[in-house]
């Protein structure tokens, strides 16, 4: 087989109506953050390289403590999606999380 590097992995992600609702809503700040990293996430497909990745679930980790119970679950779902499309590697690296 053939070997990928990290920097060059690109996931195509679809992300629900209710999941951009969760991450821009003004309880969580979760969008601010990661539009301060240059990161904007939409409804429907984002093209997501590695290190944007890595950068959504770090920040979705950090800021999980501080948002609603309420919005965990979908936080939660929409962290595992991200490291479900990246595979096996990105999943050693951070692994997944119960809700």
């Amino acid at each position: 087989m053939f070997e990928v590097e990290k920097e060059d992995m690109i996931s195509n992600l679809y992300i629900t109506d209710k999941a951009i609702d969760t991450v821009w809503s003004s309880q969580t700040g979760i969008g601010g953050m990661l539009e301060l990293e240059g990161i904007i996430l939409v409804k429907g497909f984002n093209r997501l390289t590695w290190f944007e990745g890595l950068k959504i679930i770090e920040t979705l980790d950090y800021m999980s403590a501080n948002v609603p119970k309420g919005y965990r679950k979908q936080l939660t779902t929409l962290r595992n999606s991200i490291v479900t499309s990246f595979g096996v590697d990105m999943q050693d690296e951070v692994g997944f999380r119960a809700y």
